[in-house]
């Protein structure tokens, strides 16, 4: 392949699946899942419900998803040294999250998370001054 650092953005919070990439850990008794309506504190069933379903999406993307995106990549990269979605995925050296630490869940961000940067509120423009018709309105 070609060899170069892989740098991915986020616009929103990241997820789960995206630690992995990093081998950081995924608490998932007490983080809620991104596509449920649970926060931080859940009963003993939300958060067996909760970890169910993280490990069912884990297991659809190794067992569907990734199988579906290098059956793509092989027909229209054709190369006998085309590596998997999964080591790809793997070989990401820096991912940019639209998200601040003030406004998540307590999550462990130090020494290995460092291939994650927070960077949020970088799409907000700084505020401008009201024109005197708007005022005046």
């Amino acid at each position: 392949m070609l060899d170069v650092p892989v740098i991915k953005m986020c616009s929103f919070g990241g997820t789960k699946w995206m630690d992995e990439w990093f081998g950081n850990p995924n608490p998932y008794a007490y983080l809620p899942q991104i596509f449920s309506e649970y926060d931080d504190r859940m009963n003993f069933w939300q958060r067996t419900f909760n970890t169910l379903s993280e490990l069912y999406m884990k297991l659809g993307t190794i067992f569907y998803v990734i199988p579906q995106h290098d059956a793509i990549l092989r027909k229209y990269f054709i190369s006998s040294n085309i590596l998997s979605i999964s080591v790809l995925q793997k070989s990401t050296s820096l991912l940019v999250i639209n998200q601040h630490f003030t406004i998540g869940y307590p999550v462990e961000i130090g020494g290995i998370h460092i291939n994650t940067v927070e960077i949020g509120g970088i799409h907000i423009n700084p505020p401008q001054k009201l024109s005197a018709v708007i005022i005046a309105a």
